[in-house]
């Protein structure tokens, strides 16, 4: 099976890499990814640890960056990237000073909406996490502080209603901007499951074909949010717009997405034994 959708501990995930390649062979996944948010060190923690030569797994590096859109989310994937790319590097060094912004947004509508004691303290015990900060490590702070049992509960109580109020306010490149230095890094932009950008039918393939016209190469299909029409509609869109299929299950953990498996996704309702990427990357796959 193929899984080029997963989270460690580098971003919003509770594994560490070491731990999700285990799970990655433990479930039949020959050929994988790590995705982080806005970083690549989870990537760069297999290739020079060589833990995929030594599992006789193929591995493509890869990072999950979010864009700015008025609506919805919208999440740009990149396949295939030259994790020592000075470019991107900077880039990613501009994006940490965009997420701590976006961080103490969220955190402030916190204090003032649900007086919430939370202490600059504890903002900054936050950060002394290996990779990037996101709005999991606010949840698991709220579970620490009292305000709810679980990560589940702290997004749908809170943080879910957090995001929407803070929405307008966000720091974020644009589709293009990470369209573009997913390019210059000599990789493969994706769009990641298009249904979280909550657009009718129409529109989402217009979008699709202006982010094409920047440098769009390929369409995630398959993912464990998806519903069987939402996969076949994608299939549809990609086949119709030339677009490479890529999949995964967006595994981030048995806390975060309790009922998302590597693999096999939400229920066992993935199963990807074949995508065009794969092919495309046969003759040009990196750190191999």
């Amino acid at each position: 099976m193929k899984d080029l959708h997963i989270h460690t501990i580098y971003s919003d995930g509770e594994l560490s890499v070491r731990e999700v390649v285990k799970k990655v062979i433990d479930k039949n996944v020959d050929f994988f990814s790590i995705t982080d948010h806005d970083t690549i060190e989870g990537c760069r923690e297999v290739v020079e640890n060589n833990l995929h030569k030594q599992n006789n797994l193929k591995f493509v590096t890869g990072i999950e960056i979010s864009a700015l859109i008025p609506k919805g989310k919208c999440h740009i994937l990149g396949y295939n990237i030259d994790i020592y790319n000075k470019e991107l590097q900077y880039f990613l060094e501009q994006e940490k000073i965009m997420n701590r912004h976006n961080i103490m947004l969220i955190v402030d509508f916190l204090r003032m909406r649900f007086n919430m004691n939370i202490t600059d303290e504890d903002v900054e015990q936050m950060y002394k996490k290996i990779g990037v900060v996101n709005n999991v490590e606010i949840a698991k702070l709220l579970v620490r502080l009292g305000y709810c049992a679980t990560i589940r509960e702290a997004f749908e109580k809170y943080i879910s209603l957090a995001k929407k109020r803070t929405h307008d306010s966000k720091q974020e490149f644009s589709a293009y901007e990470c369209i573009n230095i997913i390019k210059k890094a000599d990789g493969i932009p994706v769009l990641a499951h298009n249904y979280q950008l909550k657009m009718p039918y129409l529109e989402l393939k217009n979008y699709i074909m202006d982010l094409k016209k920047h440098g769009l190469m390929g369409l995630e299909c398959y993912h464990s949010g998806f519903h069987k029409s939402g996969i076949d509609n994608s299939l549809m869109l990609a086949r119709n717009l030339h677009l490479l299929i890529t999949g995964g299950s967006d595994y981030h953990g048995p806390n975060v997405k309790p009922d998302i498996e590597i693999g096999t996704g939400k229920v066992n309702n993935l199963s990807i034994n074949s995508i065009s990427i794969e092919k495309k990357l046969a003759k040009t796959l990196k750190y191999q």
